[in-house]
Order: C-alpha cells, then sequence, then structure tokens
C-alpha cells in the first residue's frame, strides 16, 4: 500500500471518531439539559404545591377565628338593661361630745343676776351677781370682771374680783390685780405678787 493511502486512511479514521465526538457530546449536553428542566419543573411544582398549603392553613386560621368570636359572642351577650345605681344610704348624725375646749363666756357688756349652771369651761369678763356653780370645770375671771357670792368650781383663775364663798376642788390661783374678799376652800392655793386677800383661807382636802 503506498503513502498516499496511508495517509488517506488515517484522515478517514480521524473524521470519523471526530463525528462520533462531537455526536457523544451533543448527546450528553441533552441528556443534562433534561435533567435539569426535569428538576426546575420539579420545582416549580413544590413551590406551587406549598403556595397552596398556606393559603389552605390561612384560610382555616380565618374561620376558626370567626368561630371563636362567634361563639364567645354567643356566650356573653352585650347586657342592654340599664341598671340605676344604688344611692349610699345617709350617715347617721354623729354624737355631740363636748369637748374640754368648749366654754361659755360672759362678755365685759354684760350684768347677770341670779343663779349659773355651767356643764363647760366658763370666761366671765362681765359681772355677775348670783351663784356660779361648775363643779367640774374651770372658771376664769379677767381683769375687768366681778362675780359673788358664791363659786363653786373645779378651778378658779382668777385676775379681777371676788366678793363671798369660793369652793374649788383643785387649785385656785389669783394673777396680778385679784382681789378677793369672803371665805375660801380650796386643795391648792396660788398667788401672784400683787393679790390681795381678804378674809379666811382654808387649803385642803375639799370634799
Amino acid at each position: 500500500m503506498g503513502t498516499v493511502n496511508w495517509l488517506i486512511l488515517l484522515a478517514t479514521v480521524a473524521g470519523v471518531m471526530i463525528v462520533l465526538d462531537g455526536l457523544r457530546r451533543a448527546h450528553r449536553d441533552h441528556g443534562a439539559g433534561g435533567q435539569s428542566s426535569g428538576l426546575v419543573k420539579v420545582h416549580d411544582g413544590e413551590e406551587a404545591r406549598a403556595q397552596k398549603e398556606t393559603q389552605a392553613r390561612t384560610t382555616s386560621a380565618r374561620t376558626t377565628s370567626a368561630r371563636t368570636t362567634s361563639v364567645s359572642t354567643a356566650r356573653n351577650p352585650v347586657m342592654s338593661e340599664v341598671v340605676s345605681p344604688e344611692l349610699p344610704e345617709p350617715m347617721p348624725a354623729p354624737s355631740r361630745q363636748r369637748s374640754d375646749h368648749e366654754c361659755s363666756l360672759i362678755g365685759a357688756t354684760l350684768h347677770v343676776l341670779g343663779r349659773i349652771e355651767a356643764d363647760e369651761h366658763l370666761i366671765v369678763a362681765g359681772r355677775v351677781e348670783g351663784d356660779i356653780h361648775a363643779q367640774h370645770h374651770c372658771v376664769t375671771l379677767l381683769a375687768a370682771g366681778r362675780i359673788g357670792p358664791s363659786v363653786q368650781s373645779q378651778r378658779l383663775i382668777a385676775s379681777g374680783t371676788l366678793c363671798g364663798d369660793i369652793v374649788t376642788r383643785e387649785c385656785d390661783t389669783f394673777h396680778w390685780g385679784a382681789s378677793f374678799s369672803g371665805q375660801l376652800n380650796a386643795a391648792r392655793l396660788a398667788c401672784d405678787e400683787g393679790v390681795q386677800l381678804n378674809g379666811r383661807c382654808y387649803i385642803g382636802t375639799v370634799p
């Protein structure tokens, strides 16, 4: 066989091999493309199914919520009746209790004739001609006041003029300018400088 024939044969074999290799590559690329397309289709189907399931769950949740609200409304209907408020009962008036700070005042322009019975402290700035009975309270005589002829008290504080019988269960206190004439019975006696006392004084326990 000559050299020319060998060259022709080699060229033919090379051409056949090139064609076969091209066919094999084309077939392989076609198969890979089909598989990719199939995968894409599979993924698209799964996404569509997932979206349908999500929509179904959302619809079911809304339906359940609506049913729950409906049942709650049926069990707890709104009261349409208006209930009138109950008026509180009136509080009883507090009982009056006498305080140690309460007192009666006989003003400087008053002139009292007769008997006085006091159930509270008594302050005298005017003139009293009569008996004063305040056995459980204090009698206070101001500087311009005058009392007599009888005073019975628990305590006596005097800055004015007293005439008569004085009976005090606790203490007699005479301040500067006070004047007394008569008979005095007291458990204790206190006098400031300048007090005028004219009479008998019995200091001790007073029944």
